[in-house]
């Protein structure tokens, strides 16, 4: 009877592994995938122009629609978040790295134990902040809808695009600037262990410089 079973367990062998190497073959030729993010999607993932590839195309991401929009690089979420002031993911370096930002902190306030004092500063720091988000954030659209009409009218010249750039890089940082800095001043207004209980209430805790003081910058 052995010599009869060598060959199904042998050809069941040679199946098997041939199946595995399909699926490598199929399946994991993409490891962990391969997410596109529209550009405009909310902040949480960060923003920007959608400069991956675009899933089963093999010519650059997909900008199809895009062409309508009244600023290409800018979508009308961008655009309604930036007059308002949101923060576009604009302050993930101090956010993630244990610096609060005051809107988020007093929306916890009975959660961390903030003080009246510490409410009162808060929300002074955050009409402060959002003040200056929504004037920088007018700014960055409009060098953004320069170097849109650049484009469109065909009045582009490399020395010309450079100015547009420096605008709008000048612009977004600035933006920038706002956002993180009351993220500084949000940390230093709150104790250490306020800050621990705001990392874990906001879900993102990792335990690992945390809970040290954080001292005002000269």
């Amino acid at each position: 009877m052995k010599p009869r079973l060598i060959l199904p367990v042998a050809a069941l062998l040679f199946a098997a592994t041939g199946v595995a190497a399909g699926v490598r073959a199929d399946g994991d030729a993409n490891p962990g995938g391969n997410h596109r993010t529209e550009h405009g999607s909310h902040p949480s993932s960060g923003h920007g122009p959608d400069y991956g590839p675009h899933p089963g195309s093999g010519h650059g991401p997909d900008y199809g629609g895009q062409q309508q929009r009244a600023i290409k690089s800018l979508s009308e979420d961008d655009i309604a978040q930036l007059q308002q002031g949101k923060g576009w993911g604009m302050a993930k370096p101090a956010e993630l790295n244990g610096y609060p930002g005051p809107s988020h902190a007093l929306a916890l306030a009975a959660e961390i134990g903030l003080s009246e004092a510490q409410q009162v500063a808060l929300a002074q720091l955050f009409q402060t902040m959002q003040a200056q988000a929504i004037a920088a954030g007018q700014r960055f659209i409009a060098s953004e809808q320069a170097l849109e009409q650049a484009f469109r009218q065909r009045r582009v010249a490399p020395e010309s695009l450079r100015a547009l750039l420096a605008a709008s890089a000048e612009a977004r940082a600035q933006l920038r600037y706002v956002h993180l800095d009351a993220h500084l001043t949000t940390a230093v207004l709150l104790s250490p262990q306020q800050r621990a209980l705001y990392n874990q209430r906001r879900g993102y805790h990792s335990g690992a410089g945390i809970i040290i003081p954080i001292e005002p910058l000269s």
